[in-house]
């Protein structure tokens, strides 16, 4: 993704003549695309049947490339506001780059354990869910988004 990010990023900056920041926002919001093709077969509503492997590898897949492009758009941001240095760089490498997907990866973690133990291991008078199908897909999407 950041690969398909650089390459739209350098032909609207090149070809087209588009400005920095406006190039690099440009490249971060048409990179994660893909998912967005598919989204006829990503995962349905609770008890419409729609929830199988490859429909749940899809709606995860746009959860997680929707993370990897954030970065990007607050970086397109920061080149927007005209006065930055390597100093500004390298607090958008530390913070939105590495402290946010960190956090998004052990808040997603610690999310997922929770409500599997909530869904899969409270007494069955007490659960959350029958068959669980619903909220295990809370797990791998939701933690992208930090």
């Amino acid at each position: 993704m950041p690969i398909t990010i650089a390459a739209i990023s350098t032909l609207a900056f090149d070809m087209f003549g588009l400005g920095l920041a406006a190039a690099l926002l440009l490249g971060s919001s048409l990179a994660p695309t893909d998912p967005v093709l598919a989204s006829d077969i990503q995962v349905g509503a609770p008890g419409e049947g729609e929830e199988d492997e490859a429909r749940f590898a899809l709606t995860s897949e746009a959860g997680l490339n929707d993370s990897l492009a954030f970065p990007f758009v607050n970086l397109a941001i920061l080149f927007a506001a005209g006065t930055y240095s390597v100093r500004d760089l390298g607090v958008w490498l530390a913070e939105d780059v590495l402290l946010r997907l960190c956090a998004g990866v052990a808040m997603g973690y610690a999310i997922g354990r929770g409500l599997g133990y909530l869904t899969f291991h409270l007494p069955n008078r007490a659960r959350l869910s029958r068959t669980g199908d619903g909220f295990a897909a809370l797990g791998p999407t939701s933690w992208p988004t930090v």
